[in-house]
């Protein structure tokens, strides 16, 4: 948000509401001050977002409608937990909420993991680290809002709160951990780096020495176990590279960051080569090596952004140049400079659009 003109981005990411009853629940733990709740302030006016846009920067100018800080926050939250259309059923049910078909808040283009812009630009994706947000935020605003002698609001987030519990440690836990995300297709792809392979048996810690690949299982949708047909070594299909992070781009594809030196360059902590990126589809169960990117390659900034079959990723070079925009094609796995930033380093990427 830019304060001094007015200009700030309106998206559809699930998180970004609910980090004002966040910080407000934070400052009144903190100092004890409610008087917080009856500041007033006013309401931005802009245009909602189409169905086919993800997010727009544009001029958001105040209101004449002003409420209280209480008030933004009831309304943060209470969108939290109808985002989407909600039924006539489900406005006159006890527990007034419209989750996903899991029981969990709707993911929109992403939550706090940047990486989830493809989860569920359909509306029907869902995000565990959402649940698990929301479900603290009801709990304590339920406390607050008895203290504003509103206590059939502390119920009824009540309610909501021990609803979503049990979607979490039903839906989202699968035995062993919890999941990330449903995709809007509702299969749900569950990634591991393998980093147990990295770790020293000790009896104290009661650690164990992994032994197990970067690899890929995958839960059908509808199903509550994992899919017995459905199991991908990464490294055997990949020159034996581990895999130190991914990113979803589109439908069925992955963009990976690999441990450039194979398992041992795992052990080398901050200092371990993964300069090296391929493409990942789920589906097919392949992984393409990204050609293109420079000689001199430093690393990579930031969070992909991924858009009409292509990936565009921040990159820095050792050379001195200035850093740079890259596409990569996820058909091909070509990666081509696309824009040369007059910056000393970018932190992440993404797509505005701008209303005139």
């Amino acid at each position: 948000w830019h304060e001094e003109n007015n200009r700030g981005i309106r998206t559809k990411f699930s998180d970004d509401l609910l980090w004002l009853p966040y910080m407000v629940i934070q400052y009144i733990l903190h100092t004890g001050d409610y008087r917080i709740l009856d500041v007033k302030t006013p309401y931005l006016r802009g245009a909602e977002l189409a169905a086919c846009e993800k997010e727009r920067y544009d001029l958001y100018l105040p209101t004449d409608v002003e409420e209280s800080i209480y008030e933004h926050c009831k309304r943060a939250i209470n969108r939290a937990c109808n985002f989407g259309d909600i039924s006539a059923d489900e406005q006159d049910s006890d527990v007034y909420c419209n989750f996903g078909r899991n029981g969990l808040p709707k993911i929109g283009i992403g939550d706090w993991n940047d990486g989830f812009s493809n989860i569920g630009p359909e509306g029907k994706g869902e995000s565990v680290w959402l649940g698990f947000f929301l479900y603290q935020i009801l709990k304590e605003f339920a406390l607050i809002a008895n203290y504003k002698n509103e206590c059939d609001i502390g119920v009824q987030y009540e309610k909501i709160a021990e609803k979503l519990k049990e979607s979490l440690n039903t839906k989202a836990w699968d035995g062993r951990w919890f999941k990330r995300a449903f995709a809007d297709n509702g299969d749900v792809y569950l990634f591991s780096s393998g980093y147990g392979r990295t770790a020293t048996s000790s009896e104290d810690l009661k650690k164990v020495t992994g032994i197990l690949p970067s690899s890929v299982m995958r839960i059908k949708k509808g199903a509550t176990d994992f899919d017995p047909d459905y199991f991908v070594n990464l490294e055997e299909i990949g020159n034996n590279k581990p895999m130190f992070r991914c990113w979803h781009i589109d439908q069925n594809n992955f963009l990976l960051q690999l441990y450039k030196d194979g398992v041992e360059g795992m052990f080398d902590g901050q200092d371990a080569d993964v300069s090296e990126l391929a493409i990942f589809n789920a589906e097919e169960k392949t992984i393409t090596t990204v050609t293109g990117l420079p000689a001199d390659l430093a690393g990579f900034s930031g969070t992909p952004y991924g858009e009409n079959g292509a990936a565009y990723i921040a990159v820095t070079v050792t050379s001195g140049e200035k850093p740079a925009f890259y596409k990569i094609d996820i058909n091909t796995a070509e990666a081509s400079k696309a824009l040369t930033v007059d910056a000393e380093s970018i932190s992440a990427v993404g797509k505005l659009k701008v209303r005139k």
